[in-house]
């Protein structure tokens, strides 16, 4: 963990970016005025849904290690 101090701009602004390395954040503010900002990512209603059902997930998950099997039909290629 590195402290750095940083402070408000003439309009209440602060910037964070050469501290932060994600791109989206929750933040959070407690009773005490400390801001918590936890990396967040966006995805999907079917994303979220995918991820509801383990089995399901797991059966993409392990398609995708096989890139042949994943796309129906087509044929497997021969190592030379």
């Amino acid at each position: 963990m590195s402290i750095t101090l940083v402070q408000k701009d003439s309009r209440g602004r602060v910037a964070l970016g050469s501290v932060l390395g994600d791109d989206q954040y929750i933040v959070n503010v407690t009773s005490n005025g400390t801001v918590i900002l936890e990396p967040a990512v966006i995805m999907s209603r079917q994303d979220l849904e995918l991820r509801a059902q383990p089995e399901v997930l797991a059966l993409v998950e392990e398609r995708a290690k096989n890139h042949s099997a994943a796309i129906a039909g087509r044929p497997e290629r021969a190592a030379h």
